[in-house]
């Protein structure tokens, strides 16, 4: 069987030109996403947390009266349009001695196309106005006049795409792809001892605790599906909170100073953060849903053997206007293309069970009942290994008018004929 998959028990392949491919190629991508990252940490110093930092420190800064001696806006034009930034000059007083400033805010000197709410600073400091701005106490030369964030911090975020596209890229492609050559290493030095590792996990003996993989290779069993449904919703959850807490206040603010073009961005990312909200509502009202349980018995099955399989319905059952129960195996294949790892997936068999509200004319709102089917001897067996898996599962679908209809899964284990008993040994 390992020979059929070819991994040949107790012996190894080094493939020492395909190593160093492979880590000359980890070694490009990396500088490839390092370039990203350098470029966005760098840039990232200067428009973000360097002034960050400069509004951190401000906190702590004693309140002074400034004298504006000179105010305008200043306007940059390129082929991209125009860009406005505020000038100010101003004068104060410190322990009886004079200084001059000229910051407005700290990210006073990025340039950006909201000219009216910067024409508004303006014309609040007219030549002779005294405000009260702040000073450090440490350095008197140093005066602001606002000394918080703005509407153009926004700006500040956006090098940090570059920042974390590094960084994903990097660790991706070293940690995972570090994985996954030891994974693939590991497969081709199994011994005899270690047959079914290429099996599920739930199909596996146990050498250490026989009794462990006997329960799992006979018995009845009642399983829950597989993944739980809290799963989307926390997910939904924690990343609606992040994208629309960072979003929403860019686009309020920049439409407030009169950032056109950040507005306008944003509006994009205030749609997409709408759409997460609809997904996680409708994710959230498949909470409420039937669920039901399956009993499996085994849940470990020989080709060609019977499996059955018993259902009972927990929740409101009368919401199902049609209940579908059927037998499915998929085949998922990784792959390398240029720098991306693909995972196809098609299904290889699939058999309904169940299917009750149909043209039959059965009951779909039985709270439970038991059904056998018999796994034909010539599909392919449950499979495990580092680029290639077959997945066999029962999937339980419940059409629900006006509602999210029900869609879960439920794994089980199809192993080779003589393996569904007590493990033996050195049977490859």
């Amino acid at each position: 069987m390992l020979r059929e998959m070819g991994i040949r028990p107790g012996t190894s392949r080094k493939g020492g030109a395909a190593t160093r491919r492979g880590m000359s190629g980890r070694v490009a991508a990396c500088l490839f996403f390092g370039l990203f990252f350098a470029a966005g940490a760098g840039f990232g110093w200067f428009v973000t947390l360097k002034p960050a930092w400069a509004v951190w420190q401000a906190r702590g800064w004693d309140p002074v009266t400034l004298t504006i001696t000179s105010s305008r806006l200043d306007v940059s034009t390129d082929s991209d349009g125009s860009s406005y930034r505020v000038e100010v000059e101003y004068r104060y007083t410190v322990s009886g001695r004079t200084y001059t400033g000229d910051t407005h805010d700290f990210y006073a000197f990025i340039g950006t196309d909201g000219r009216s709410g910067k024409q508004k600073i303006v014309d609040a400091l007219p030549p002779g106005t005294t405000v009260t701005g702040y000073v450090d106490p440490n350095d008197p030369t140093r005066a602001v006049i606002h000394r918080g964030f703005t509407a153009t911090a926004w700006f500040g975020l956006l090098p940090m795409v570059f920042v974390l596209v590094g960084l994903g890229g990097m660790f991706g492609t070293w940690f995972w792809g570090g994985r996954k050559r030891w994974a693939t290493r590991h497969a081709k030095t199994l011994d005899a001892d270690e047959a079914d590792h290429w099996l599920p996990e739930l199909a596996r003996g146990d050498a250490d605790d026989g009794g462990v993989g006997e329960r799992k290779r006979g018995g009845s069993e009642t399983v829950s599906p597989t993944k739980s449904r809290w799963g989307g919703v926390v997910f939904l959850t924690l990343f609606g909170l992040v994208w629309n807490g960072f979003s929403w206040p860019v686009f309020i603010f920049a439409w407030r100073d009169g950032e056109v073009i950040l507005g306008l961005f944003m509006s994009v990312f205030v749609l997409v953060g709408i759409g997460v909200f609809a997904a996680w509502v409708y994710t959230a009202m498949g909470l409420l849903n039937p669920v039901v349980r399956l009993t499996f018995d085994p849940r470990v099955v020989e080709r060609g053997q019977t499996l059955e399989l018993g259902w009972d319905i927990a929740g409101r059952a009368g919401r199902i206007a049609k209940l579908t129960i059927s037998v499915e195996a998929v085949e998922r294949a990784t792959y390398r293309r240029g720098t991306d790892t693909i995972t196809d997936e098609h299904t290889i068999y699939d058999h309904v069970l169940v299917e009750a509200g149909g043209s039959d004319g059965r009951d779909p709102l039985a709270r439970d009942g038991r059904v056998e089917h018999e796994v034909p001897a010539g599909v392919m067996h449950s499979l495990d290994a580092p680029n290639n898996k077959v997945v066999w599962r029962v999937r339980v679908r419940g059409d629900i008018p006006r509602w999210p209809d029900m869609n879960d899964t439920y794994d089980f284990a199809v192993v080779p004929a003589g393996m569904g008993g007590p493990r033996r040994r050195g049977m490859f």
